[in-house]
């Protein structure tokens, strides 16, 4: 196994996959040797989390510092909610992206979790997990990674009678709910806790397919009930295929929306595997070849490029007519001249774009109610 650090989670179970190991025992195990991918979403989050540690947004994208600074203003609200009106702002020397391990007598095993904001005051302690995008999160009343970090953070602090936990996700709501854990609470959560991870660490844990546990495990492409399990949920012929879908029941409608994002996920990921094999071998799927798309390019240096097509000819107001420039963009040019940030940011660009901004055309998703 890895070594331990007190910065990495190593091979040990961890409180960010804490409901994915509760559904699925065997998925621990089945991870191990299995390099995570990066992902262009994380990278996004992990700038802000870096700031935020440090306590300057420099070198942040104009809508990376607009998350950073309601991050903070959301915080101070949670601090004096939960703590009292008392506290001012923020409490002096907050933990910050710190990994907290579990101090069980038996050394079998190890569990972690990485706190990323933590006030304490008196006998009470108040954690918040920071999530930077607008994805599905479980409310802090049912959120186990919070429930793992608040008895992790426990483990490691004395005379604490009360932790409050919350997540701040700004792209979803600027008034989170706050989950208090008593002593009562915390000393069932941690008995919870820990035969959740020895059943993840037993060699022959079951394996058992689901949407939350199957979404981000790393052994699925070899997982037989991962693969039985999205079976499961793709079209019958009988009732979906061989019937129109003007025809469908209301109940096969339902059942294709529930499933959809499933199937499609499965979809992607055995095209990927087609993709691969056909590298490796060309007639590795008979009837196909792999062919290059054309490439996309961007133009870095518009001032040259215009240079060149003004010697041709064309007029600099027809260039500009086909050249484009996103708001994001625009709100970075603002921040650099103009110094602004924040809210001062937002009205600013709204003002220097004004009525001549080219809209994309209305569109409506189908989503459960």
């Amino acid at each position: 196994m890895k070594d331990i650090t007190e910065t990495s989670r190593g091979q040990w179970t961890s409180a960010s996959s804490a409901q994915a190991d509760r559904n699925c025992p065997g998925r621990h195990n089945a991870q191990k040797g299995i390099p995570e991918t990066p992902s262009s979403d994380s990278d996004f989050g992990t700038l802000i989390h870096k700031a935020l540690e440090k306590g300057d947004p420099a070198g942040l994208t104009a809508d990376q510092e607009s998350i950073y600074l309601s991050v903070l203003e959301i915080e101070k609200k949670l601090c004096v909610k939960f703590f009292g009106p008392e506290v001012e702002g923020l409490t002096p020397n907050p933990v910050k992206e710190k990994r907290f391990w579990s101090n069980w007598a038996d050394p079998a095993f190890k569990h972690s979790g990485q706190v990323d904001r933590a006030h304490r005051k008196g006998t009470k302690a108040l954690i918040v997990d920071i999530k930077s995008l607008a994805g599905e999160v479980a409310e802090s009343p049912s959120n186990l990674q919070l429930r793992d970090l608040a008895c992790l953070f426990d483990m490691n602090n004395t005379a604490l009678l009360e932790i409050g936990v919350a997540i701040i996700q700004p792209l979803v709501t600027h008034s989170p709910e706050i989950c208090v854990y008593t002593r009562g609470d915390l000393m069932k959560a941690r008995t919870e806790m820990y035969a959740r991870v020895e059943a993840s660490n037993k060699p022959n844990a079951p394996r058992i397919a689901g949407p939350v546990q199957c979404k981000f495990c790393r052994s699925k492409s070899a997982c037989k009930e991962y693969s039985a399990y999205v079976g499961s949920l793709l079209p019958v012929p009988k009732s979906f295929v061989d019937v129109p879908v003007a025809s469908w029941t209301p109940e096969q409608r339902q059942s294709f929306c529930d499933n959809f994002d499933i199937a499609q996920k499965w979809l992607n990921a055995a095209w990927e595997a087609m993709v691969a094999g056909a590298e490796k071998d060309g007639g590795f799927v008979p009837g196909y070849q792999l062919k290059d798309n054309p490439q996309r390019g961007t133009i870095i240096n518009l001032q040259k490029v215009f240079d060149r097509a003004s010697e041709l000819g064309i007029p600099l107001a027809d260039f500009l007519e086909k050249s484009t420039i996103g708001n994001g963009n625009l709100k970075e040019l603002l921040r650099s001249f103009a110094k602004l940030k924040g809210k001062a940011l937002d009205m600013a660009a709204d003002k220097v774009i004004g009525d001549d901004e080219k809209l994309s055309a209305p569109s409506r998703s189908l989503k459960k109610a």
